[in-house]
């Protein structure tokens, strides 16, 4: 413990007040000094130069949290503890927590003190965040000196002259109270708070105007590496669509980002797919048209995209954060398809073949592989499977003589050696350029040509380039 938290304080130590700040002050459950500030304690007499302090929720005694408190209770209890000459107010906890992983004690769920002025989630708990900070900015503006005086068994005043004045009223019942020549009625366990001229500031009861509703659930497309955290480059996007149009050209708009493909299907019927290999970082909107003539108009079908990133921009990006998949809207022709409340979203994180490991031996065991292997020719998403032995090779100098897989008649795919990753390879068009590259002139060939042949699986092997001297 010692070690921990002398590495905390080696790190905040630049930040403390003697250093100029902004860290004044600084809470810790265990104590430990040799710090040169002050340790806030709940009892002011454990050690010297400590501040009188309530660790509770209702400053009268000390126990175990309550598990839902009220905004009225908690705006009663702040405003009197500033109403009594309370200096500081510190919420435990102002913010929800999670427990992420395996950060938990044993037994912990991940989501904790929920009930904050901040959910969990980072979404404000109306109408008790907006009340304590009403609270809070009201306290700022006028922060001074007071007195205080009694007008009841129950009932007090603190008055901070001439700007403020605190009527706390610690029954459960509804008094009347006279205050300068005023009555003034206040409802029970509640603080009212008021300016000079008796003009009410802050009733910590009311809370009529303050949405709790304040929050909408929107259906959104999550970006792709926050779901794969690039453990993966695949992602399916999900969800049932009705077509409104059955056209041979249906215009596809989706806000994807550079190096990205997108593959298309409807009720498992591959569409076509769109792909940029820039190698650079960025958004873009891809646009494709997909043939929907052999569908139906308004009826439902699973429409599906697979994400494939094609690698992490390495350059160095003003916020150094690359994103992938679709990271924005999609349009089926005119009909938006981010929106809908009936037909959700759903994300699936990799293919089924590598959550299995189908490319490795162990893994290959685990389905069932068809010998009939043509019935794979045209599939959208296949995987094939050879065995080979390189008992014919010439071994004597393999950086010389490398060992090729020629895989030119294959579309697109992704290739694995007894479990070990080769990489993607594309069916690429060859794009020329209108002037020519002044450093390499004869590169501009097979202009406007496929990178690769007509797919041919049977043609796939395993080849060897020897240099005959």
């Amino acid at each position: 413990m010692r070690k921990f938290l002398m590495k905390i304080i080696e790190y905040i130590n630049p930040y403390l007040a003697k250093n100029g700040g902004p860290i004044i002050l600084a809470q810790i459950e265990n104590e430990f000094s040799s710090t040169e500030i002050p340790w806030i304690l709940c009892n002011g007499h454990a050690a010297n130069s400590t501040i009188e302090t309530c660790n509770s929720c209702n400053c009268l005694d000390d126990g175990q949290a309550v598990a839902i408190r009220t905004t009225t209770d908690f705006a009663y209890s702040v405003a009197e503890w500033f109403a009594g000459d309370g200096s500081y107010h510190s919420s435990y906890m102002w913010h929800g927590g999670n427990n992420y992983g395996r950060t938990a004690a044993s037994g912990i769920t991940t989501m904790y003190s929920d009930d904050a002025l901040l959910h969990a989630d980072g979404i404000p708990n109306e109408p008790k965040y907006t009340q304590l900070s009403r609270l809070q900015h009201l306290i700022t503006n006028y922060a001074q000196d007071g007195q205080k005086w009694s007008i009841g068994t129950e009932q007090f005043v603190y008055s901070y002259p001439p700007s403020l004045h605190f009527i706390c009223n610690q029954n459960n019942n509804t008094f009347g109270v006279l205050f300068r020549n005023k009555n003034i009625s206040i409802t029970g366990h509640s603080v009212r708070i008021f300016d000079n001229n008796l003009n009410l500031l802050l009733d910590s009861t009311n809370v009529s105007d303050i949405r709790s509703d304040n929050t909408e659930i929107f259906p959104i497309i999550i970006e792709q590496l926050k779901i794969t955290n690039d453990e993966t480059i695949y992602l399916w996007y999900r969800r049932n669509v009705t077509l409104t149009q059955t056209q041979s050209h249906t215009l596809v708009r989706v806000e994807t980002r550079k190096a990205n493909a997108l593959l298309f299907f409807l009720n498992g019927k591959y569409l076509g797919e769109f792909d940029n290999h820039d190698h650079s970082q960025g958004s873009l909107t891809a646009t494709i048209s997909l043939d929907l003539s052999t569908f139906k108009s308004n009826q439902q079908y699973l429409f599906e995209i697979l994400s494939i990133s094609l690698g992490i921009n390495n350059d160095i990006w003003e916020n150094n954060f690359d994103y992938k998949g679709i990271v924005g809207n999609i349009w089926l022709n005119d009909q938006l398809l981010i929106n809908d409340q009936t037909n959700l979203w759903e994300h699936q994180k990799g293919l089924v073949g590598e959550y299995f490991q189908i490319y490795t031996e162990q893994g290959s065991s685990k389905v069932e592989w068809n010998t009939q292997w043509t019935k794979g020719i045209n599939k959208p998403i296949t995987w094939f499977q050879a065995r080979f032995n390189l008992d014919h090779i010439i071994r004597e100098d393999l950086n010389t003589n490398p060992i090729l897989l020629d895989a030119q008649r294959l579309n697109r795919g992704h290739a694995f050696i007894s479990g070990n990753d080769l990489g993607l390879y594309w069916l690429l068009q060859g794009v020329c350029h209108d002037s020519t590259p002044c450093c390499c002139p004869q590169a501009q060939i097979n202009c406007l040509q496929p990178t690769q042949r007509a797919p041919s699986p049977n043609s796939v092997g395993i080849a060897q380039r020897v240099v005959i001297a």
